[in-house]
């Protein structure tokens, strides 16, 4: 092709030489009606549309208007093939095909996945569909059985949607795989949706479900709970894992998403000491407050003593979003707001001191998000994991030790308090036992894939962030409409799922 005379083939890609010959071809079409697009030219367009419609018709060659510089199909052409599938609640077919599809060329290490569980907040609105002529905006969980069989009030409209997001452990893949329309899903909706969901992905799709990761909403504990072996004799404490039922030979495990942990037990240090909440931490003979990282925050500011760069007001003003904010849990209980109250805060704050050392360090067990990491920010614990008898799982036991002194201390503590007063000494007991079934589950997880195909693993996939971006990218599409109801999330899936990258997925942070 003369376009690439004296190129090196090097700087050609696959899809480049692709596209431009498709270009050359659409340009000497003299019949529009004759011309018919290669289908990677499709999803390409597809992709860039998505991401903006004004950049797609200033590329698009318009020969009337004389602008544009490219020969593309039209808007509405797109919208046809994005439209293809029906846009609806539940386990779609179309869906799930497409999914097959997109990871039959996956190796076998490359197939391990986690399935991502998370609702998140609609507007409670009745639509009627034009295409269809129903009406949308009702409870709805995919199936007429399963809605009759668990939603009591049948005329009640969603308030939630709730979503599972297939990610791989190995590759790129996070891939919304199902949403249902709920009022705040039920632990027995929950267990249902969840083992048929894995089925789904089992036998369909050949994948193998690892994991599945949650918050630490109060239905999700249940439905942990309700997983719970017989015979499962590590499970006496808690519930951390279950026979996969459509693999016996291998266990799924639940993980209590680590960055929401973090989120939680900042806000108990915050609460502490306020006579509101009525919690005041304590631990070997010392209170953990919120004060002392407060009054160490202020007196910085007045005596400009530069101990708390890595704070502003934002860390210590807590507010109704700020409490919500991950980064903003993250630096404040850390090694350095440790060493801070360590050499500045008075003689009282060495718990809290502890407190959030302890915490930073669990974090960055299950934050390892590259290879390049540690070295760059100087933390051990944020390296690969690579062996199966990793520093960071004797660690984390020491960690799980740490709380259960604590709360030993607790109930020894001589004085009378009641039960109620003694659980507010300590972390809200929801986190305690996330933190120990997220713990076990990583200290099981990662050797076994490590016997697997895995040369290292990336804990970061062991978190909720691409649910959460993926809730993100739903209320973005909506513009000033930051709110979406039950009919909008199911059409913008759609759009969001070619926002991806088009290209196909290949390679991975654990190369086999």
């Amino acid at each position: 092709m003369k376009i690439f005379d004296g190129v090196p083939q090097e700087n050609i890609t696959p899809f480049m030489r692709l596209f431009w010959t498709e270009q050359m071809k659409y340009i000497r079409c003299t019949n529009k009606k004759q011309l018919r697009y290669h289908p990677a030219i499709i999803k390409y367009c597809l992709n860039i549309c998505a991401k903006s419609s004004a950049a797609y018709k200033q590329l698009k060659l318009d020969l009337e208007n004389g602008t544009g510089v490219l020969v593309l199909p039209s808007q509405r052409t797109l919208r046809q093939y994005r439209n293809y599938v029906k846009p609806e609640h539940g386990f779609n077919p179309q869906i799930t095909k497409d999914l097959a599809e997109m990871t039959a060329g996956f190796s076998s290490a490359d197939k391990y996945v986690s399935i991502v569980i998370d609702e998140m907040k609609v507007q409670e609105d009745l639509v009627w569909d034009r295409s269809s002529g129903e009406l949308i905006g009702f409870l709805d969980l995919g199936n007429e059985s399963m809605n009759e069989s668990t939603i009591t009030d049948r005329e009640k409209l969603a308030s939630h949607v709730m979503v599972f997001l297939v990610k791989s452990i190995k590759n790129k893949l996070s891939f919304s795989f199902a949403n249902f329309a709920t009022d705040g899903a039920s632990a027995a909706q929950i267990h249902l949706l969840f083992w048929k969901c894995v089925a789904i992905l089992e036998i369909s799709c050949q994948l193998k479900v690892i994991c599945t990761v949650s918050d630490g909403a109060s239905t999700n504990r249940k439905f942990i709970k309700m997983n719970k072996g017989v015979d499962d004799e590590k499970c006496t404490d808690v519930t951390y894992r279950t026979k996969n039922l459509y693999a016996p030979d291998r266990y799924i495990y639940f993980i209590a998403d680590p960055p929401h942990l973090i989120k939680t037990a900042r806000n108990a240090l915050w609460k502490s000491g306020n006579d509101i909440s009525g919690r005041y931490m304590w631990n070997n003979e010392c209170y953990l407050f919120w004060k002392h990282i407060k009054d160490l925050f202020f007196e910085d500011l007045e005596y400009g003593l530069k101990s708390v760069t890595h704070l502003t007001t934002e860390h210590v003003m807590l507010n109704s979003y700020s409490v919500m904010n991950v980064k903003l849990a993250a630096s404040v209980l850390s090694e350095s707001t440790c060493v801070s109250l360590q050499v500045y805060g008075p003689p009282g704050a060495k718990e809290t001191a502890l407190f959030c050392r302890q915490f930073d360090k669990f974090f960055d067990c299950f934050n390892v998000k590259d290879t390049q990491q540690s070295k760059k920010k100087i933390k051990p614990f944020l390296k690969k994991y690579e062996s199966e008898d990793d520093v960071r799982f004797n660690w984390l036991n020491s960690f799980i030790a740490y709380l259960d002194e604590w709360k030993q201390n607790i109930a020894k503590r001589p004085g009378e308090f009641t039960q109620t007063q003694r659980n507010n000494m300590f972390i809200s007991l929801p986190t305690y036992e996330g933190i120990k079934i997220s713990i076990k589950s990583l200290q099981e997880i990662i050797p076994y894939l490590l016997r697997n195909g895995f040369d290292y693993v990336l804990s970061e996939n062991f978190c909720q962030d691409d649910l959460e971006n993926y809730f993100g990218r739903q209320r973005a599409i909506g513009s000033r409409k930051t709110n979406p109801n039950s009919r909008d999330t199911i059409r913008n899936d759609r759009i969001i799922k070619n926002q991806l990258d088009p290209r196909p997925i290949e390679g991975g942070n654990c190369p086999a």
